[in-house]
């Protein structure tokens, strides 16, 4: 690794811990997982990035439970996997891949600003290397770089690592959410977990041909209902919104009553 690199890895790291330490930098839906995690309770999350939903998650299962912790990213697992450590986090379990519809190979792509750094949050999967900015010049990226990455079902993930269940599942991934959800149809169905899903409908539609409607049918059809944070409390949805992003608590019907979720009508 460059010099330079190992230099922004350090610095990374470096704000990572200032952020625990201050508990900063949260989002506004992040103190509504108390809501559905327990001592015990298995948990994967999907584009781990450097741990600012794990690390909440692992203390709130506390004792027994595991967060598996799953990024493309080695730069961004890096980070984690030395902040796990200096914090003595030990039930968080790291995992370079990438979830996606069928299990194979394919390329982790990070935008690069116009001041030569990566923007790592943005990165995404694709099955080819891409080369053109194309819109996401309007955020100010003006190249890509490419990776390669192995990539795996969360269907064969689970079973490979052998969870009994999955409780809750943390998913943000760039768009790349629909080849999760499809890749983890059988595990979903099985254990019904929570997801907390981080849905973007713009990417979908550029980067993977989908759309926020077929992620809203798909989890629809598997019986959950989606909810949204609006002022402090957690709203039913009828659609996604239509906006870059934002973050939903997908419930499965059958679980509604056990998270004093409000049942719908009808």
């Amino acid at each position: 690794m460059a010099i330079a690199t190992r230099l922004r890895q350090f610095l990374h790291i470096v704000r990572v811990l200032s952020r625990e330490w201050r508990c900063a930098k949260l989002e506004p839906e992040v103190p509504l997982m108390d809501r559905f995690l327990s001592p015990g309770a298995q948990c994967v999350h999907i584009g781990a990035s450097d741990g600012r939903h794990s690390l909440y998650m692992a203390r709130r299962v506390q004792p027994g439970g595991r967060i598996f912790c799953i990024e493309a990213s080695p730069y961004t697992l890096g980070v984690l996997a030395v902040v796990r450590r200096l914090l003595s986090v030990r039930n968080i379990v790291l995992h370079h891949l990438a979830i996606g519809s069928m299990n194979g190979d394919a390329f982790l792509v990070t935008p690069i600003k116009r001041g030569r750094h990566a923007g790592r949050a943005f990165a995404f999967i694709s099955d080819k290397p891409v080369v053109e900015a194309s819109a996401d010049c309007d955020a100010g990226f003006v190249r890509f770089e490419n990776e390669p990455v192995h990539v795996k079902t969360l269907d064969t993930f689970c079973v490979e690592q052998g969870l009994p269940r999955l409780d809750f599942l943390r998913c943000d991934i760039e768009g790349a959410e629909i080849l999760a959800l499809a890749g983890g149809h059988e595990t979903i169905s099985r254990d019904r977990p929570v997801i907390m899903l981080e849905v973007h409908p713009i990417f979908l539609a550029e980067r993977f041909e989908s759309s926020a409607d077929e992620v809203w049918r798909l989890l629809a059809d598997l019986d959950y209902h989606m909810f949204y944070l609006s002022e402090g409390e957690l709203v039913k949805a009828v659609r996604f919104f239509d906006e870059p992003w934002r973050d939903y608590f997908c419930v499965p019907r059958a679980r509604l009553a056990e998270f004093d979720m409000v049942s719908p009508r009808g």
